[in-house]
């Protein structure tokens, strides 16, 4: 341990591995269940998921909890044995009654889906409650769920909500106003309700420095709002209101995304316009992605405006392919933000976007994005980490909508309820007639777990095997109904 994290001595992850491995061989548990961890990870040593079952494995025939959980998630999995829902069962079981939250929760997900045991609802939420009360945040989110739906249990809205807020209390001050709000499990306390705006706001910072700043030392242009004529309301966004104007100077149209709702940015991220601003500057060489022009300054609202590209472009995949180079994750891909003009589709709208080798300066603005195009893995976590293929769940969910004429789950207004339905694994069906190909690729763009979707590149090649050439996906593109736009363009 001293080798690994350098305490009292040079770190030497080789020296470290050399000791845990000869205090595991010595029937030390702790560096049994180590020596799993390096193993399965892949540190220090070449990644060997046998060796990892077995350290694992002996650890766990010691007693240690964590060892005896890990070894039934490899008995589920099939990591480094062969796969036994029976066993992972009872491995998950030994590590419950030994208080393990993580293995209370796994033991009431064998419950609930029959994994290893005959589904039992009353068994599954006796262990997300142990779990629950243990602090394990996703069984809170399940116990939620259960009491909201009325799953095996009495339905109850106030335990409903009271699960929900312990499971997101930390990271989720906005989801937690929506309860009060609507007064959904609890009474109308408009106090509460205070305290949490308040709360929020006081982590919140000026928008204005960062533009000022921006301005002043990165050399952002300045548009004189005097250039901007015949403007047309669009729709309002996340943190913007979108609208349509005349730039003087080429005597195109420019869309102009005016920033609101500034209070709402927490302290520790960067300000999610200037963030969009700054996202626009670094990807402006390619035709592929909407040009930012620069900014302007509402004289009557003191609000600035980002200005941007009207439409010129190529199909979504292509530039969801071009971000992934960039290693850019877009993180709120959906149909408001694909703008449509001379049958081409661009993507546009970064305010949540993130370069993906820069985890530690996320920038968004609360919870923004569509609930239906949301990586569901954040229903249940809101520190759940976007990846590449939080866009790629995204894009599935698009290809359904080109194929369908409408938006995922249009009559569902129930914004809680629809996060729990697709977390738990509720999908849209699939429109008659819909190419076997099409439909087998965006389910597979949709499966709830990340590592199972496809990347872009895959994605593309399976468009090659269609026939789907780029006038193709132009003329699909063009059946999406864009219901309620950001940086819409109509066409002219």
């Amino acid at each position: 341990m001293c080798y690994e994290n350098g305490k009292g001595i040079k770190k030497n992850s080789d020296k470290a591995f050399y000791w845990y491995q000869k205090a595991a061989e010595n029937e030390n548990i702790d560096a049994q269940f180590k020596l799993g961890l390096y193993y399965e990870e892949g540190n220090f040593i070449e990644k060997d998921e046998v060796r990892a079952f077995y350290w694992y494995q002996k650890a766990a025939e010691n007693e240690n909890k964590n060892a005896q959980n890990k070894v039934g998630f490899c008995y589920q999995k099939g990591i480094g044995i062969e796969k036994n829902e029976f066993k992972a069962f009872c491995w998950y079981q030994k590590a419950a009654e030994q208080e393990l939250s993580d293995a209370q929760k796994n033991l009431g997900l064998c419950y609930q889906n029959g994994l290893g045991i005959e589904k039992d609802e009353a068994k599954a939420i006796y262990w997300y409650q142990k779990a629950a009360e243990n602090g394990d945040k996703e069984a809170q989110f399940n116990l939620s769920v259960y009491y909201k739906e009325g799953i095996g249990i009495e339905k109850d809205e106030i335990k409903a909500s009271y699960w929900y807020q312990r499971a997101t209390e930390q990271n989720a001050q906005y989801k937690l106003r929506f309860f009060y709000k609507i007064g959904k499990g609890v009474n109308k306390r408009l106090e509460k309700s205070i305290y949490w705006f308040k709360k929020a706001e006081n982590e919140s910072l000026s928008a204005n420095k960062w533009i000022e700043n921006a301005l002043k030392y990165e050399k952002v242009k300045f548009i004189s709002y005097k250039e901007l004529k015949n403007a047309k309301p669009l729709d309002v966004g996340g943190f913007g209101k979108i609208s349509k104007a005349t730039w003087t100077k080429t005597n195109n149209y420019v869309i102009c995304k005016q920033l609101i709702n500034t209070t709402y940015i927490k302290n520790d991220m960067l300000d999610a316009f200037i963030h969009e601003l700054k996202m626009h500057l670094h990807l402006n060489y390619s035709d592929r992605i909407i040009r930012c022009f620069g900014i302007s300054l509402d004289p009557k609202t003191n609000e600035y405006i980002l200005i941007m590209q009207y439409a010129n472009g190529f199909q979504i995949a292509d530039g969801l392919n071009y971000l992934h180079n960039e290693n850019i994750l877009h993180r709120d891909l959906h149909s408001r933000n694909i703008v449509i003009h001379e049958k081409n589709a661009i993507i546009t709208d970064f305010g949540i976007s993130k370069n993906q080798n820069n985890q530690t300066s996320t920038a968004y603005v609360g919870n923004f994005g569509i609930i239906t195009y949301m990586e569901p893995k954040r229903f249940k976590d809101a520190n759940f980490p976007y990846t590449k293929s939080s866009d790629i769940y995204s894009f599935g969910v698009l290809m359904w909508e080109i194929s369908s004429g409408c938006p995922p789950f249009k009559d569902c207004d129930d914004k809680v309820a629809l996060a729990i339905s697709i977390n738990t694994g509720t999908r849209e069906n699939t429109v008659p007639d819909t190419p076997n190909e099409y439909e087998k690729l965006y389910r597979n763009c949709w499966k709830q777990e990340p590592e199972q979707r496809p990347t872009i590149i895959e994605i593309l090649n399976e468009f090659e095997k269609m026939g789907f050439g780029n006038n193709v996906i132009r003329e699909l593109v063009k059946g999406i109904h864009i219901y309620s736009i950001s940086f819409i363009c109509l066409y002219r």
